[in-house]
Parts: C-alpha cells; structure tokens; sequence
C-alpha cells in the first residue's frame, strides 16, 4: 500500500524534511499557485465527530519560490499539487515543477479558490510541457460529474477532495462510494478523506485503490500518524 501526505499539509523544505523521516513513499508538495496567496482562513476539527473544516485557501509561497528547488535536495519522490486559475497558470506551472516532479496532481476541485475545473482543457493544454516521465495524477470533487473516458495521458485520480471545506470521517464514506465508480475508469486510484487507522486504510485498498493519503489526521496528530495507520494496517 503505497501512503502519502495529502495536499495542503507540506508547503516548504521544512516540511519536506519532516515527512522525509516519516514512513510516507510520497510526499505531496503544495498546491502551489502561480502567484502566492496568504492563508484565508483556518483549520478546525471536531475530535468527537473526527469531522474537519478547511477554509484555507490555497495559502502558498508561488511558483517563483517553488521552482528552485531541486530533484537532488530530497530522498523521497515528490508529488507536486498544483492549483490554476487559468489554463496559462497550469502550463507555466508545469514548466516550472516538473524537473523535480515524480507525479504532477492537478487540484481541478479546490472548494475554496476559483481554480480551473476543466480537466480536458488543462490536460491538452499541459501535454507539451509535461515530461513523459512524469506522472499525472487528477484530484476529483466529491460533486465530480462522470465522463464518458479519462483523458489518455491520465495516470491516477486522487477520490476526493473535500466536500465544501469539510473533510474527515464522514468524508470518509463519500470517498470510498466514489471510487467504486471511477475504478471503472482503468487507472490508478489514491483514497483520501477520513483515514485515521489501519483499517481505514485498508478500506479504501480493498474498494480497489492503489494507495491512500492522509490530510486531517495529519494536520490534527502530526507526523507520527503514518507510522500508526501502517502499523495499524
């Protein structure tokens, strides 16, 4: 089972290095903007319902400050999110990312920014300055629509971003109904919402996901979650 970060909790090198010595395969770097933006608003969590708010709004540091980093400063792959608001934005941020990107995760569902949603537009409009290597990866609403087929140069779905700011253990339900339906598509597809144990983990695994990523518990727990959902798992 391979296990993440989910975007929104990694934003600098600092992070980077903290999730290094955690038991992730992949770290999950942003989403990033072209231009950065100050945090908006805040985080909260119901510890008896497990059920969190993120109004945030895409706080980041921008491209200009992202690009220099390097595939050479990190031991684990790097899974970069980014976040357009126009088909432009997505292409220079590819250009700008992807000498150090394993997988390139296109936040189409950010419930909280105006970002571009048109999966075909920003895929087509990518696909010259996306490196073959690179692997792409979609992260899909909860209030997706289904298409008729996937773009062929989609590798994975990312099942589900939150649900109007909310995330957590009732997304949880959501999420794993949801990928009962886009399993169907052929592709790789990476769990996320709710994931507190092992057995939550391994619910989405058996739904048939490839991997799971981890985002309120993390942001409420820390760090030291992985090593428990995996030890848990």
């Amino acid at each position: 089972m391979k296990i993440m970060n989910a975007a929104g909790t990694c934003k600098d090198m600092q992070g980077i290095k903290i999730l290094e010595q955690t038991l992730v395969d992949e770290i999950t770097l942003g989403s990033i903007t072209l231009l950065p933006r100050e945090q908006t608003g805040n985080f909260s969590f119901d510890d008896e319902t497990k059920v969190s708010y993120n109004d945030l709004g895409l706080p980041n540091r921008g491209l200009a400050f992202y690009r220099l980093f390097d595939q050479r400063d990190f031991k684990k792959p790097m899974r970069v999110s980014l976040a357009g608001f126009s088909l432009t934005d997505f292409v220079e941020l590819v250009k700008g990312v992807s000498h150090y990107a394993s997988t390139i995760e296109l936040n189409l569902s950010c419930p909280n920014a105006d970002v571009v949603t048109d999966m075909y537009g920003v895929v087509n409009a990518i696909l010259p300055v996306l490196p073959t290597h690179v692997r792409l990866a979609v992260k899909i609403s909860p209030k997706g629509k289904f298409p008729m087929f996937l773009h062929h140069r989609i590798n994975e779905l990312v099942v589900c971003n939150t649900l109007d700011g909310f995330g957590g253990g009732p997304l949880r339900h959501i999420a794993l109904n949801s990928v009962s339906k886009w399993k169907s598509y052929g592709v790789d597809i990476i769990g996320v919402g709710g994931i507190f144990t092992g057995e939550h983990a391994r619910e989405y695994i058996d739904a048939g996901c490839t991997g799971v990523q981890i985002g309120t518990a993390l942001y409420q727990f820390g760090p030291r979650v992985f090593e428990e959902i995996v030890a848990d798992e």
